[in-house]
């Protein structure tokens, strides 16, 4: 989809949808992780276990959070 969605838009799809990617990097190589969450209608929340991912967001905090909808191949959902 090209174009802006407006704060509704937004709100309604981060509500509809459950799986998300996070990707953080640790200055070199970007990693991008798939994870579940759900958002409540101001913060996006998810857990994890320790690990590669917990290590570099702690020494780098700034993220990238991606939700998308696919209904087939052929077409995405905003």
């Amino acid at each position: 989809m090209l174009g802006t969605l407006i704060e509704m838009q937004m709100n309604h799809f981060l509500l509809s949808q459950t799986v998300g990617r996070v990707a953080c990097t640790n200055g070199k190589i970007p990693y991008i992780v798939p994870v579940t969450y759900i958002y409540n209608g101001k913060d996006i929340i998810t857990q994890t276990n320790e690990g590669m991912k917990l290590d570099i967001m702690r020494k780098n905090p700034n993220v990238c959070f991606e939700v998308d909808s696919m209904s087939n191949m052929a077409k995405c959902n905003p």
